[in-house]
């Protein structure tokens, strides 16, 4: 068992002869060689490049599956859509086309039907936070059927509303409104 202190042939620094190594400059115990400090050295710096390689290799790895993962998934989600369109394209009877541009002008056209049916209102009206409507397409013309405005009536009562809406398409204009008191 060690007993005292100890200073290093390398560094010339002192340490705790119970370490055995250089805490300093891992240069070994005393009486040991000088190149016994750098073949420790250059062992442990061998390790840890091995780690990194390994850790690269296996983070590289893991990324690339992930990747594919990830890409696998997105092309499920691409034909899963472009189902989803062919098959409402079919249910509305008009092409893929067609459909891809009514769906892009939905809410365009909902919003210029929500306007529409507000202008209506003999008093007041009260809009729904979550907008509430369906759309269907024929002939470039866009039918909306909103369930998302009450208005008021002569009593002050207010009232759910349905309001039937058509939007061109080619005009981009509400070509007409009506509302049904629910």
């Amino acid at each position: 068992m060690g007993s005292g202190l100890v200073t290093c042939e390398k560094c010339d620094r002192m340490y705790a002869d119970t370490f055995g190594r250089c805490p300093h400059c891992s240069f070994g115990s005393p009486g040991s060689s000088p190149t016994s400090g750098f073949l420790f050295l250059s062992g442990t710096a061998l390790a840890l490049l091995v780690l990194v390689g390994v850790g690269v290799t296996s983070c590289s790895s893991y990324l690339g599956t992930r990747h594919q993962e990830e890409m696998a998934k997105l092309d499920a989600d691409i034909k899963a859509t472009v189902a989803e369109n062919e098959r409402q394209a079919k249910f509305m009877n008009v092409t893929v086309d067609e459909y891809m541009k009514a769906k892009a002008a939905s809410g365009r056209a909902y919003a210029s039907c929500k306007v529409g049916a507000e202008a209506r209102a003999k008093y007041d009206y009260k809009a729904d936070w979550i907008p509430s409507y369906i759309w269907t397409v024929k002939d470039k013309v866009i039918s909306v059927v909103g369930h998302d405005l009450r208005m008021q009536n002569g009593f002050g009562v207010f009232g759910s509303v349905t309001y039937f809406c058509d939007y061109s398409m080619v005009s981009d204009r509400v070509t007409s409104v009506l509302i049904n008191q629910d």
